[in-house]
């Protein structure tokens, strides 16, 4: 059984997807048409439909770059943690190593 949260997120998403299908089809009437008026009134409901729920025309390759540095942000942030468990491990032997032979004394 699918929680609360889990089902609202899917109908949150579904909701938003619409609203996307609506402005891309919007905006294409805007393009496509001959008629100087519906063109303009298709472009104006995309407009204000872009305003009501926040969205943003980003060309692809801006968007693609922008992937491309969280990508790489997120790699980072992955070598990171790896190489503090390293160092964890590795000061965790030397001090195994040094309480045995005494050469630590606590």
């Amino acid at each position: 059984m699918r929680s609360m949260a889990a089902k609202n997120a899917k109908t949150e998403t579904e909701k938003q997807q619409k609203v996307l299908e609506r402005v891309q089809h919007l905006v294409q009437l805007a393009v496509q048409n001959t008629e100087e008026q519906e063109a303009r009134s298709a472009a104006m409901q995309a407009a204000q439909l872009m305003t009501e729920h926040d969205l943003v025309c980003v060309p692809r390759s801006q968007l693609e770059a922008a992937q491309k540095v969280v990508s790489g942000a997120q790699q980072l942030v992955k070598k990171a943690k790896q190489e503090k468990w390293t160092n964890m491990g590795i000061g965790l032997i030397l001090g195994q190593v040094l309480l045995g032979k005494g050469g630590l004394k606590l």
